[in-house]
């Protein structure tokens, strides 16, 4: 090319001239020549640009520049930078056929439009190289907890600032990020990803747009990843599809920071026999933070070839996060996961109609499992808020369901817990430990959340028969399922809901009716026990008015709730719709038409059958005080072949018999079970 640069107002001499191919083409390095037909093939791919050095030479000269003869699909990009540092980039989108020989001519006219950070990223040749340079090759431990120590990065100094920081200067549009060998798992080498990450990229602002995103930008995360905007499209078909914009697995010490993530995570591929781990910024967190990120993109899974699934099928959503924790037989320890002021925009959807054992999807995390250190939480949630809808849709045949385990949908966290059976009854173990212990879950925080979105699941159970394999479908206004460790309880304060909650079957659709109605809807947590909640408030409808689907319980707190709780100074304004055979308001089912309807409350919907004990024991050392509660119960239910309905509106005067679940076996009161002191009745105005 020759290449004329003219003088505008800056008469400053020239450094350098540096072209590249818009869809990085190779255009230096090592070459084969087919001299007859005049062709050249690259030999390597990491010569992605030509630079010539034109130091101290004066603007108005022109300057030949050889390229290689070759189709750039794109078009190409020229950076001008003077002895000053002043820089132009112009970028010719058209595409553009360099034939052998030919001298192609380009006047421009040098208009700098900043100044050049040496080491910036400034165009996608740069941000290609400098991947390039920071992975070095290097297998990345692909699944499970690492420490920095024990990785290798390669030599990225020359992009690096006086700061210490990598920075994007422009917004930039890439090809390809993934790997270039996926059918073992661990690929040899990258494109456009790092494999670990230590150090600081600085998005400055800036936009990077990607073509087709297979895997993540930064496989390990042990460093920083801030002020930046990630938008384009995916094609996610490796097996198990590990899925997320920003990061595969986030390890203790990596933090992301007013990072954001605009493009729509979708899997399709029914050959994913092994179901997905799906994340808007991170599909596994094993420590480290997120802070002041938001995902606007939308996140589905969809398999409906029963053909191709399998017993160990889970499929994990999650808006920012997909999983925390891990499930190691080693018994690795993670570290807290904090996640503070963020956001989720984008909508959760899971359609597995294939043979399953966990579907999990939350707002902010689809599943949180694993060990953290002794009084500390393993994930912490504060001053969020999702907006997302949270869809779940589970085998509607149950010869595909997998016995004995669960699944849960939430607006925040889809499940917290490790479901297991014992007798026939889906219980939480103390994890790993080998010994059914009640009530040893997770430690996590929700503190200062809001979720506005709208929570559904359907999912037929395993089996229908009245003593066993009662597979739970979890729907909760913050967490479909979630149990604390009796050592130390989780903890959902000054939290609300005021999203739509709705689970189960069209009565008399697919499924019978017994395994359809194992759907569990609670105003915060669907299941759960030795949960702590304090200042929260519920406003919202739960259950569908328009199906009035059937549900096995409703609760304006809990759906079904087991031991070592404690509900303080909570308000609960709900309109619930109940149909199947039992309801509560808090907890799930209360006193009133004990014949109609049965496990739907104010507070608690159910602590009874549903669990492997048959009375309220189960609910030894918990209590309610300082509650208001308000609403009405809608029901329409059969039972021993006559139709009941009606509706029951919650005043000041009948508010104590609509509270919690009544135990039909035992013919025990809620009330005279649990602690409840200073209820008083909630018009819904806060």
């Amino acid at each position: 090319m020759k290449v004329t640069v003219n003088a505008s107002s800056d008469n400053d001499h020239l450094k350098y001239i540096r072209i590249e191919g818009n869809d990085l083409e190779p255009m230096s390095g090592t070459f084969d020549v087919d001299y007859a037909n005049l062709t050249l093939s690259p030999v390597t791919d990491d010569g992605l640009y030509v630079k010539l050095d034109c130091a101290g030479t004066a603007l108005g000269n022109s300057f030949l520049i050889a390229i290689p003869a070759a189709t750039y699909a794109a078009g190409i990009t020229m950076t001008i930078v003077d002895e000053n540092g002043h820089y132009q980039i112009i970028e010719r989108k058209t595409p553009f056929t360099a034939e052998p020989g030919k001298v192609y001519a380009s006047e421009v006219v040098f208009e700098p439009t900043g100044t050049y950070v040496d080491g910036g990223i400034y165009t996608a040749a740069d941000f290609r190289a400098f991947t390039l340079a920071a992975d070095g090759g290097v297998i990345v431990p692909y699944d499970g907890i690492v420490s920095s120590s024990e990785t290798t990065d390669g030599d990225y100094s020359e992009w690096v600032n006086g700061d210490g920081e990598v920075v994007l200067m422009n917004d930039i549009k890439i090809g390809t990020v993934g790997w270039t060998n996926t059918e073992s798992g661990i690929a040899d080498m990258r494109v456009n990803s790092i494999a670990n990450w230590k150090g600081v990229f600085n998005g400055n602002g800036h936009t990077i747009t990607v073509e087709s995103l297979t895997t993540p930008i930064f496989i390990n995360l042990f460093g920083t990843v801030k002020n930046l905007t990630v938008e384009g499209a995916a094609d996610l078909r490796t097996p198990r599809a590990l899925g997320a914009a920003i990061v595969a697995q986030l390890q203790e010490g990596g933090r992301l920071y007013e990072v954001d993530n605009r493009i729509d995570l979708e899997v399709r591929d029914e050959s994913l026999s092994d179901g997905a781990t799906l994340g808007g910024l991170c599909a596994r967190a094993f420590g480290g933070s997120i802070e002041s990120c938001t995902n606007y993109g939308n996140i589905s899974y969809e398999a409906t070839d029963a053909v191709n699934g399998s017993a160990g099928h889970v499929v994990y959503a999650g808006g920012l996060v997909a999983r925390v924790g891990i499930a190691s037989s080693d018994q690795q320890l993670s570290q807290t996961v904090t996640i503070k002021r963020c956001a989720n925009e984008g909508n959760i959807s899971i359609n597995s109609q294939v043979l399953t054992n966990y579907l999990a999807a939350g707002g902010f995390v689809g599943r949180v499992r694993g060990l953290a250190p002794v009084d500390a939480n393993l994930l912490e949630i504060e001053n969020c808020v999702n907006n997302g809808n949270v869809s779940m849709n589970g085998p509607s045949s149950s010869s595909l369901w997998t016995p004995n385990l669960g699944s849960g949908a939430g607006g925040f966290i889809g499940m917290s817990a490790h479901m297991t059976s014992l007798s026939g009854y889906a219980i939480i173990t103390f994890p790993y430990g080998g010994s059914d212990v009640y009530g040893d879950g997770y430690a996590i925080l929700l503190d200062n959340c809001v979720n506005n979105g709208i929570v559904e699941a359907s999912v037929c159970g395993a089996n229908t028969s009245t003593s066993s394999n009662r597979v739970r479908t979890c729907v909760g206004g913050m967490c479909g399922v979630m149990f604390g460790s009796v050592a130390k309880h989780a903890v959902i304060r000054n939290c609300k809901n005021y999203g739509k909650l709705v689970a189960g079957f069209d009565v008399g659709s697919a499924g019978s009716a017994r395994s359809s109605m194992y759907h569990i809807i609670g105003g915060l947590v669907g299941y759960g026990g030795c949960v702590d909640m304090s200042g929260c408030v519920v406003k919202a409808t739960l259950g569908d008015p328009s199906l009035m689907r059937n549900v096995f319980a409703i609760g304006g707190l809990f759906g079904s709730m087991y031991n070592l709780s404690s509900v303080s100074d909570c308000n609960v304004f709900a309109d619930i719709y109940y149909s199947g055979i039992y309801v509560g308001g808090f907890d799930g089912v209360s006193g009133g038409a004990t014949e109609n309807w049965r496990y739907a409350g104010f507070i608690n919907g159910n602590t009874s059958k549903l669990l492997r004990t048959d009375s309220f024991s189960a609910l030894a050392g918990s209590f309610f005080t300082g509650c208001s509660v308000g609403g009405t119960i809608n029901y329409n239910t059969v039972k021993t072949g006559t139709t009941y309905s009606g509706s029951v509106s919650v005043t000041a005067d009948n508010l104590s018999d609509y509270v919690c679940c009544y135990d039909d076996l035992n013919n025990e009161s809620f009330m005279s079970s649990v602690s409840v002191s200073s209820l008083n009745y909630w018009n819904g105005i806060e």
